[in-house]
């Protein structure tokens, strides 16, 4: 089987400005998602940015023994799936093909290659279906709403929610090249989960969540 894994990593966000720029100890989160990308050896190695800052820091300094692929400016505005099915696309018209794509975004930056190396030992034990990793949430969320119910409105509030909600947490996603690049999109409804705790699947999607992680990561350093 070939295997890409795809980093795509924006030079600038919405939220969190300048996120996957954040630093952990002394590298970036997308250096620290290249680095696990290579340490998995699960397959060729691909960053992908609209940021040619970033596109020169890899080059210099990760040594990334792949592709780097420079996405059109137009994909600081589109969604990271956007970006992996542009790279599979134009490496498709270099003559270079893969059977499976593995995702490992930035901003789940205390993951490592043992997370994605676990993920893609469920995704061939399951058939090669849809893989993604997922964190539990601590309690329930407090959501509420109005839902038609037989022609009347109703409402509803998190004593509906299950009591286990699991979110998924950009640390892995694994699925076969050709139905990703049918559904263009991350999830259907066969997907597999892999399960991840709450410290090592942090997600950094606003300045708290860095932080969060950061005291995770220092804490462990201090440790080792």
């Amino acid at each position: 089987m070939k295997n890409i894994i795809i980093v795509p990593a924006k030079g600038e966000s919405k939220r969190f400005p300048k996120k996957n720029w954040m630093k952990l100890g002394e590298y970036t989160l997308f250096e620290l998602a290249l680095f696990r990308a290579m340490k998995s050896h699960l397959g060729t190695v691909v960053f992908a940015t609209d940021s040619e800052e970033m596109a020169e820091k890899v080059f210099k300094r990760v040594f990334l023994f792949g592709h780097i692929i420079e996405l059109p400016e137009a994909f600081a505005q589109k969604r990271a799936v956007n970006s992996c099915v542009y790279v599979l696309e134009k490496l498709r018209e270099q003559g270079l093909t893969f059977d499976n794509i593995i995702v490992t975004l930035p901003t789940s930056p205390l993951a490592n290659e043992r997370h994605l190396q676990e993920a893609y030992k469920v995704f061939t034990d399951y058939n090669r279906q849809t893989l993604g990793s997922f964190t539990s949430f601590k309690g329930r969320p407090n959501l509420w709403g109005w839902e038609l119910l037989e022609g009347s409105p109703f409402f509803i509030n998190s004593t509906r929610v299950p009591k286990e909600v699991w979110r998924d947490n950009g640390a892995v996603y694994i699925s076969t090249v050709k139905r990703f690049l049918e559904k263009r999109e991350w999830f259907d409804w066969n997907v597999i989960p892999y399960f991840m705790n709450e410290a090592e699947g942090i997600d950094v999607d606003t300045q708290l969540d860095y932080l969060m992680a950061k005291t995770i990561y220092e804490t462990k350093e201090m440790a080792d």
